[in-house]
Formats: C-alpha cells, structure tokens, sequence
C-alpha cells in the first residue's frame, strides 16, 4: 500500500513540474505568482515598532524603517517594489493604486510621506506635496507649517518642502494646488544641514544631505504631541501623485 501511495503521489509532482505553474506560489489575491517576483515585490519586513506617542520620532523611526528594511538603503527601485508601493503608499495617500510607480503620472514621493505618516499615526495625507502642506497651513492642529523665515525652529521628524522644476520658488503665503514640489523628512540637524530621507528620488527611496539655505525651500511642517487618529485632510484632487522626475 506505501508503494502504491508513493506511485500516486510521483505522478502528482511530476505532473505539477510540467505544468505552467512549476516555480510558482499561490497568492490568495493574485493566484499563482513566480516565487522570485513574490519575494521581490513584497520583500519581509521586521514588525512595526509601536508607536511612542512622540510624532517627530515616530515619523523619523518610521522613515528610517523604510529606507534601511524595505530598500536596502537605497540600493532597490520602485521597479523591484511596484507592487509594494501600489499596496502601502498609494493607499495611504487616497491615490489610485492601479497607478503605474514607474510613469510620471505615477510618481510616489507624496504617497510615500503619506505612508510614513500613517505609520507615526501623523494626521497627514495628500497624493501631492502641496495639497498637505496647504491643507496643514490652513488648518493648523497637531501639525503646523512654517516659512523658512523660521528655519532655525527646524527639528529632525519635520517635513520639509521645495519647490522643483518651473515651480520654483513658490510662495509659502499663496501656494499654487498645481507646483511641482517634494518633500522629504528630516532624520538630523547640525547648524543648516539636515540629512534627510525622501521617496522617488531616483526612483528610489534614498537619504541625502541638504542646505537649508537652498532658496527652493519654501516651508516645513512640525508635528508635537501626542498621537491622534489619522484624520483625514481635505485636498483638491488624490488622483495623480507627485515627485521627482523619473
């Protein structure tokens, strides 16, 4: 009987090797996936530390999870997390997830400081840097903005902003809903340089060193206290996202 169990099931494998799903795993949402893409595209990632209730901080650790777990520090693209960024960032952003993360109309710089700020429980989302840095100005609570007249108040877990392209400079005190901006978090600060963490930068989520000096800044947002439910913001559109060129 063990010989004719053992027959049964090697027909089985061997069936299974010459069909079109060998080397795949199944996925409940997306069916039979190649195990490589799988593993690529939504790569593990260590549990969420809880959130401390400190905003700033929960933004930087939140930021620094990203960039050193989900990206390796720079060294993946949104080609290889596609599927990541439409499941995470684009939701957390009220933008559309059948968006395409390597088009311009895709661009995810926004969605990604969304997605931090979900994840720091922050009352922050916009599928474009200045529909939130607007909405944040407008109605000022947890979360506050401010010109770079006041850079010396710039703390790392602040969300600073520039203008980019043909949009700069923007004007703090009258932002246009359509100025191409980005947005990055700030993780240090000595003097007027910051390191920061940003996304689609290079098509990557990447850290860099700034100058605050950089006359295409125009403004930071602050966030203090303790932690409140994601509220949402109202914004003239979450359809298209926002970030730097590809």
């Amino acid at each position: 009987q063990i010989d004719e169990v053992w027959r049964s099931i090697q027909g089985l494998l061997s069936r299974f090797k010459a069909s079109e799903n060998a080397g795949k795993v199944w996925d409940r949402i997306r069916g039979w996936i190649d195990f490589n893409v799988l593993y690529t595209e939504k790569p593990s990632r260590q549990p969420d530390q809880s959130a401390t209730g400190n905003l700033p901080q929960d933004l930087v650790n939140a930021a620094v999870r990203e960039y050193e777990i989900v990206w390796g520090r720079g060294t993946k693209t949104e080609s290889d997390l596609s599927d990541y960024i439409k499941t995470n960032y684009y939701p957390a952003a009220g933008c559309l997830n059948t968006l395409d993360p390597t088009t311009n109309e895709g661009a995810w710089s926004a969605a990604f400081i969304s997605y931090l700020a979900k994840e720091a429980n922050v009352p922050i989302f916009g599928c474009r840097h200045v529909h939130y840095f607007d909405a944040v100005k407008k109605r000022p609570g947890v979360c506050r903005a401010y010109p770079m007249l006041q850079k010396s108040r710039i703390q790392t877990g602040d969300i600073i902003c520039k203008c980019r392209d043909d949009s700069c400079p923007i004007n703090y005190d009258s932002i246009s809903p359509d100025a191409a901006s980005h947005c990055d978090i700030v993780i240090d600060k000595r003097g007027d340089t910051i390191e920061a963490i940003g996304g689609n930068l290079d098509n990557r989520v990447k850290k860099g060193t700034y100058n605050l000096n950089d006359a295409a800044y125009f403004g930071f947002i602050s966030c203090g206290g303790q932690a409140t439910p994601v509220a949402q913001l109202s914004s003239p559109s979450c359809v298209t996202t926002e970030g730097t060129p590809h």
